[in-house]
């Protein structure tokens, strides 16, 4: 049944790859760049490519992908699907620990197989996928290693502790909930046998684990807190495109009104306002319906009321409330992708009240109501989920977020021209990575300017016509087209509008033919 649930989690995370969503993102295919350096042998501990730093593991997951499915959309997001499937064994052997039943461990991994949060980030080329992976991993060894210390569990908790350090940067939260886990193991729990070997071997493997990437921040200082700085509200200013308090208002209650607007945001995230951005999720829609809202929190008032007796539920709450520091502490808030690593967290706090809910049904109305109420919920859990994603995939400003416009030119030209065929496209377009990474090897694509004078593209040869794209809705590149119309290279030419999702056009590909 388990490997049944990770199959069909994967089919629904692979199922019509490359899309949706549609496009490709930049920061996609920032990393599609990344993993062409590994694959070139110029791999590091920190890839900085435009300035912005970003950790190595993705990178080398994507190259290898890459060797075997070939460099474009798919093996991007291939890498993160299969990143997305992997969590969901661990998420089973996490469950397993903390509700000490198979039977709930495997629907909690049936309901994050069909997470629309989770699956969505399974379906992009993002490092964050890594996340909720290593976070269910390190959940079930770090409970393990409370109720059964030895030293092999605690070495394989440091290493893992240490590997999903390499992969994205709210991961350095996690040893932040291995501390307040053992904060809450000396508070509520006699001191065992072998406890204290097991916390000290695991601190060193910790430690040697994120030694190199340790030496290489120290050497490279401005790796460690260059992304976080910007977008920290402890920063000196907020980025133009997130909303903020006014820095008029000081530093010390700028950053204290924020923190408290974000926290709010965030708990509403997953009941009442969900992610404003449309590339992360369906705007303002809550994570959850209201049905499962109201058992996640049915779970937070039944985890906070065995916070003494077992350590399963209360890891729950850490796991959450720590991971969400990712965006509680930051600009633009509620944000989806910092904090995927909680995820299965709130999934967990959702099954523990649908466990408590089903046990008062079965108490009030007998098993066969209980078991009603479960598999109508499930069912409609699921149904929700994967309609909702399918829904928010095919939305016209999620295409845009998408970078939906370079996207779709850069797949004309490989698909509607022919290997050195003579083609032009906007200057503009060669700044972006996702049009710069699928035209990197066709040969012929030039960069045209708009402004005056009109280019002299040249007659086309007799087998080999000359494409030139444009944008519909910039005055320069109209002006562009019309010119080329009236005194074309050839007297033989035709147009094809390229169209989004809303079937309106927005660019133009003008191909000229030999007389």
């Amino acid at each position: 049944m388990l490997a049944g649930a990770c199959l069909a989690g994967f089919g629904l995370r692979v199922v019509a790859l490359p899309h949706p969503p549609p496009g490709l993102w930049f920061d996609e295919a920032l990393n599609g760049f990344n993993a062409l350096d590994v694959l070139a042998g110029r791999g590091s501990l920190y890839f900085a490519r435009h300035g912005y730093p970003e950790e190595p593991l993705h990178m080398v997951a994507m190259a290898l992908v890459m060797k075997f499915a070939g460099v474009g959309e798919l093996s991007i997001r291939l890498t993160s699907a299969i990143a997305g499937t992997l969590a969901l064994p661990f998420a089973f052997l996490c469950f397993r620990e903390v509700f000490r039943s198979n039977q709930w461990a495997l629907l909690g991994t049936v309901l994050l197989a069909a997470m629309r949060w989770h699956v969505h980030f399974s379906r992009v080329g993002l490092r964050t996928i890594w996340v909720p992976a290593f976070a269910c991993a390190i959940a079930w060894l770090a409970l393990r290693a409370l109720r059964r210390p030895d030293r092999r569990g605690a070495m394989a908790l440091g290493l893992c502790t240490a590997a999903a350090m390499y992969t994205y940067l709210t991961a350095r939260l996690i040893p932040l909930v291995l501390f307040a886990l053992l904060v809450w193991d000396a508070m509520h729990r006699p001191w065992r046998r072998g406890l204290g070997v097991a916390i000290a071997v695991a601190a060193l493997a910790l430690g040697a684990g994120v030694a190199p990437l340790v030496i290489h921040l120290a050497r490279n200082p401005d790796l460690l807190c260059g992304r976080v700085a910007e977008i920290s509200l402890f920063g000196d200013a907020p980025p133009a495109d997130d909303d903020a308090p006014p820095a008029a208002l000081g530093q010390g209650r700028r950053v204290l009104n924020g923190v408290g607007e974000n926290l709010v945001a965030n708990l509403a995230m997953f009941h009442t306002w969900g992610d404003h951005v449309p590339k992360h999720d369906i705007p303002r829609v809550p994570v959850f319906d209201p049905v499962t809202s109201a058992l996640m929190l049915a779970g937070l008032v039944t985890a906070l009321g065995q916070w003494s007796r077992t350590p399963g539920p209360p890891l729950l709450v850490l796991w959450l409330g720590t991971l969400l520091l990712a965006s509680v502490l930051s600009f633009g808030a509620p944000n989806m992708l910092r904090t995927a690593g909680a995820a299965p967290a709130a999934l967990g706090l959702v099954v523990l009240g649908l466990r408590r809910s089903t046990a008062l049904v079965r108490h009030r109305w007998g098993g066969r109501a209980a078991f009603a109420f479960f598999v109508a919920w499930g069912c409609w859990f699921v149904l929700v989920e994967v309609t909702r994603y399918w829904e928010w995939g095919g939305r016209s400003d999620v295409w845009a977020d998408f970078s939906g416009r370079e996207h779709a030119v850069a797949r004309s030209i490989l698909d509607d021209t022919r290997p050195g065929d003579r083609v032009f496209a906007f200057e503009g377009w060669f700044g972006h990575d996702a049009f710069a990474l699928l035209t990197r090897d066709r040969a012929g694509v030039e960069p045209i300017a708009t402004g005056p004078p009109v280019p002299a593209l040249g007659v086309p040869e007799a087998d080999q016509p000359l494409h030139v794209y444009l944008l519909m809705d910039l005055a320069p590149q109209r002006a562009l087209r019309g010119a080329l119309i009236a005194s074309p290279p050839s007297p033989r030419w035709r147009e094809e509008p390229l169209r989004g999702p809303d079937g309106r056009p927005f660019a133009t590909h003008l191909i000229f033919e030999a007389p």
